[in-house]
């Protein structure tokens, strides 16, 4: 089935006219019956107009991204927009080194071992989708951070393509392209297409699901239920949020008032394909992927709702917000409660959102309004219309020269480009070049190098040396594993040894040659074992000499810095990773 034949609105499609209008309540049609395809549709594909459209549209947003990636410097900085970054890249990096190799050995051999030399790898915490496109993604493109961010700035032009042609088809092409770009500048949304993270997969999948249920609304047919489903799942296989989706078939029955629908086995039809493709997997990794939750109860949800309610609306602009909600009233809310049918593609639309919103505010996976991205599209498709709403209003009373849509649209952008359009700065700390470095000296390759700084900062450290090295090379230690114990968020903690000279008989057992120091502590506080590290190095200047320092302050001296041990030390231990959160159980250097 074409993405064509999904995005396409039941009844007969519009004419060329782009004129946004709001039908009188007393016009809007009844709902039809649920009605086969055309034999036409089920025959034939997409158009070819269509089709060379959504293409179009998704190569001019793909600029656009590109553009705002290069605005914001992503392609020059390190993976430290979000401490999740670079996980996200490594665990990717991962499995394209496994296929690279043709499976030269068992997958769990390899995997262990890898996350030895990078031990920044969370697949059993997160899904596998992800991270098999961007697997994929690499064995045909370079392997760098530049080829996934291309990557994802893609993920981002195809929502807003598939946004821009759901509303032209409601609408006005322009009205899509206009709504689509508003989309594409929203300062969350650009955050996430400049980084390496999964949210805006995840929103593909997600907003897909969604137009594929507003068509069974519409339609009654089995095969855009099942679409559903298989796009359902695939965004869970994403990111665990999007459980939230399984809210959205009820909500959008209770919204619409097709409570029939319910006595289908059509609309039961997802349960069976999220149970088959999700099902596994969710069992195998339930302990795992549970450890970044937050305590859950009345209060936690009190708060959740303030929160993601006042980041969806500062994060869209508080004059589109009210646009938005003006749209749902004037084409949900005012014919239901006059007993008209709804359009069932926008109730499925403002479900999405709904959904997320409300799984966000029970479940207690945090309150990062980042979360907020997956149900974005289900309230931009309201933008037109609330235009159009508003416009009719002003006209009603007699506001004549404000009320014509291009004015209108005009001074909701201008409200948007002044107050929250803003393209957000990604930075770089001097891994990069720590890392380079290291490179450099041949006599070095397999030496054990501990980093010490926050999680952040241990994360880029370890992807910049993967990228930076022929793997497998160094061995990558992050003292907050080696020396201490604490949960995934690290909200439980623990120090492993009581002093800095216990800390140091600990890296003489391992052998540890190398020591990348960082002073600033990248977005974290001081915590023990940052501390008697640190102490560790006062304590034996002459065991411990600078190799280089880096990072973007001026001076000899830089917040960065590499520590080589006098002499060649000697292993007499094996390295041991406690990945008990994960696999429950340690694995051990062979």
């Amino acid at each position: 089935m074409s993405l064509g034949k999904i995005l396409k609105p039941g009844g007969p499609e519009r004419g060329p006219s782009v004129r946004l209008t709001l039908h009188p309540i007393n016009q809007l049609p009844e709902e039809p019956a649920p009605a086969p395809e055309p034999a036409t549709e089920r025959s034939g594909g997409a158009k070819p107009r269509a089709v060379l459209r959504f293409v179009l549209l998704t190569c001019g947003f793909f600029l656009v991204a590109l553009a705002l990636q290069l605005a914001a410097g992503a392609y020059t900085a390190e993976l430290g927009g979000y401490p999740d970054e670079p996980a996200h890249f490594t665990t990717g990096l991962m499995i394209h080194d496994y296929l690279a190799g043709h499976f030269s050995q068992p997958a769990m051999r390899f995997a262990e071992d890898f996350y030895l030399h990078y031990p920044k790898v969370a697949l059993l915490h997160w899904p596998p989708v992800f991270y098999l496109a961007e697997a994929l993604w690499l064995l045909l493109f370079p392997v760098s951070k530049a080829s996934v961010l291309v990557l994802i700035a893609l993920y981002t032009s195809l929502c807003s393509a598939i946004l821009a042609t759901w509303i032209a088809r409601r609408s006005s092409l322009l009205a899509g392209c206009l709504t689509a770009a508003l989309f594409v500048l929203t300062p969350e949304v650009q955050r996430h297409t400049d980084m390496v993270m999964v949210e805006m997969l995840l929103t593909l999948t997600g907003l897909l699901a969604a137009v594929s249920f507003g068509r069974f609304l519409e339609t009654g047919n089995w095969r855009y239920s099942c679409l559903f489903g298989v796009f359902a799942s695939l965004a869970i296989l994403t990111k665990g949020n999007a459980w939230a989706l399984a809210l959205l078939p009820l909500l959008a029955v209770l919204i619409s008032g097709r409570f029939r629908l319910l006595r289908t086995m059509a609309f039961w039809l997802p349960v069976g394909v999220v149970g088959l493709m999700c099902g596994p997997w969710q069992i195998l990794t339930l302990h795992a992927a549970s450890q970044g939750w937050y305590e859950s109860g009345i209060q936690f949800t009190m708060e959740a709702i303030v929160v993601f309610a006042s980041g969806i609306m500062a994060g869209v602009n508080p004059v589109v917000f009210f646009v938005m909600l003006a749209g749902i009233a004037a084409t949900i809310a005012i014919p239901r409660i006059s007993g008209k049918p709804a359009d069932g593609g926008l109730v499925a639309m403002v479900s999405l959102m709904i959904s997320v919103y409300v799984f966000h505010c029970v479940v207690p996976a945090g309150m990062d309004t980042r979360y907020m991205i997956l149900g974005l599209p289900g309230l931009f498709v309201f933008l037109p219309p609330g235009v159009s709403a508003i416009c009719g209003y002003l006209r009603a009373h007699r506001f004549t020269w404000i009320s014509r849509p291009p004015v209108a649209a005009g001074i909701i952008g201008l409200f948007f480009l002044g107050q929250t359009f803003v393209v957000p700065a990604e930075n770089s700390f001097g891994f990069t070049e720590a890392a380079a470095w290291l490179r450099s000296q041949a006599e070095l390759r397999n030496t054990v190098v501990l980093i010490s700084s926050a999680a952040m900062g241990e994360g880029m450290m370890v992807t910049e040396g993967a990228l930076h090295e022929t793997r497998p090379g160094h061995y990558f230690l992050r003292a907050s594993k080696m020396l201490a114990r604490q949960d995934w968020s690290g909200n439980v903690y623990e120090a492993r040894f009581k002093s800095a000279e216990a800390v140091k008989n600990e890296l003489d057992r391992i052998s540890v040659g190398l020591l990348v120091f960082d002073f600033t502590r990248v977005g974290s506080r001081e915590t023990e074992d940052y501390r008697m590290v640190r102490d560790m190095l006062a304590a034996h200047p002459d065991e411990w000499r600078i190799a280089g320092s880096y990072g973007p302050a001026g001076g000899d001296v830089r917040p960065v810095r590499i520590y080589r041990r006098k002499g060649d030390p000697k292993q007499n231990g094996r390295i041991r990773v406690d990945l008990s959160q994960t696999l429950q159980r340690v694995v051990e250097q062979k």
